[in-house]
Parts: C-alpha cells; sequence; structure tokens
C-alpha cells in the first residue's frame, strides 16, 4: 500500500468483522446468547429470509461476519424484538467496535514499550552490539572449556616448573663437550707443557 494511502490508526485497529456472540455479549453486559433468545433469534432470521446455511454460520458456528452483514442482521433482530438487541443496531455496534478499537491499541501500545525496554536492557548489558546480541564476553569459556581461573592456575604451573629445571645443573654430556673444547684450545708441546714465549 501506497505511503498516501496509509490507513489510520483508527482504521488499522478497528475490527473489520464481528461475531454475533461477541456483540451480545457487548450489548447486554456479558450475557450468553442461548436458551430463549437464541430460539427468537433464529427465528425471527428464517422469518426474514436468512438461509439455513446462513443461520446455522452465524447462530451454530458463530462465524465472524462483516461489519455490513452484521449490521442488516442486527436490524432484523431489533426489529424481532430479541432481548440484547432492543437498542437502535447502529449504535450497538459502533460502541462495540470503538470499544474493541481501544483495546486492540492499547495492547499494541503495551508491545511496543515492553519491546523498547527490552531493547534498552541489551544496550546496557557488557558487550551488546548486533554482532553479541546476548552480552557474552569474548572472554567468557566455551562449553566445555575450564573457566579463566583454572587457565591461569594451570599456566602459573607450568611457568614454575620450567623455572625450576632452570636452576638444575648441566648434563654430563654438556660438561664433557666443555671440557673438549678448553684441551682444543690451548696447544701443548711433545713434553705436554706449554712453550714459553721468547723475547
Amino acid at each position: 500500500m501506497s505511503l498516501f494511502f496509509k490507513p489510520s490508526l483508527k482504521e488499522k485497529y478497528t475490527p473489520k468483522t464481528i461475531q454475533l456472540s461477541q456483540l451480545y455479549h457487548a450489548t447486554t453486559g456479558g450475557h450468553k446468547l442461548s436458551g430463549s433468545a437464541f430460539s427468537s433469534a433464529q427465528q425471527a432470521l428464517k422469518k426474514a429470509g436468512f438461509s439455513d446455511d446462513k443461520i446455522r454460520k452465524v447462530l451454530y458456528r458463530d462465524v465472524a461476519i462483516s461489519v455490513k452483514e452484521m449490521q442488516l442482521l442486527a436490524e432484523t433482530l431489533n426489529r424481532a424484538r430479541v432481548y440484547g438487541f432492543e437498542k437502535s443496531p447502529t449504535t450497538a455496534i459502533k460502541t462495540y467496535l470503538n470499544k474493541e478499537r481501544v483495546k486492540a491499541q492499547s495492547i499494541a501500545n503495551r508491545l511496543k514499550e515492553n519491546i523498547l525496554e527490552a531493547a534498552e536492557e541489551n544496550l546496557t548489558s557488557y558487550g551488546t552490539t548486533s554482532l553479541n546480541t546476548k552480552g557474552i564476553s569474548p572472554n567468557a569459556p566455551k562449553p566445555g572449556e575450564p573457566s579463566i581461573l583454572a587457565r591461569s592456575r594451570r599456566h602459573s604451573n607450568a611457568v614454575s616448573s620450567l623455572s625450576s629445571r632452570s636452576n638444575s645443573q648441566p648434563t654430563s654430556s654438556f660438561k664433557s663437550t666443555r671440557g673438549a673444547a678448553s684441551s682444543l684450545g690451548r696447544p701443548t708441546g711433545s713434553s705436554g707443557l706449554s712453550p714459553r714465549p721468547r723475547y
């Protein structure tokens, strides 16, 4: 639908169809269409020329019909003096539609307020963005992973074990290698003594 023909809030929330039971409930202050009133309505509609299919649809199955159809049906029951339809059918239907419109609009407004409140709460929570709608910290452990505290303890234990190894004595293979290097770096004569420098 074009923006130029956008329906007003009144048109948007006003019901387009009505159930006879709901209209009767509104006009009688909460009563149900039953007993003698039901029989009187059935006889009045049949006498006015409504088909058996239409009567079953409206009375027995309580199917919602258009406002225009309900206007015609209510006028028929008003002429027959059926209880609940003594007042002007136009006024009764208009009052019913206004109440339903106000009810639907208030429900929509409450729903909108709840959505806005939920959105504000999400904005104030930690790390809530379009990519992190749940506000979960990026450092939070994944399912099955240890907590940050457990990981830090594991890391500190690993560091301490490495430091204890650095204080240990070198192995014998390192000693022999260092001794061989010192003997190679010091040339000896035939007597096994190093020659004295000549001046």
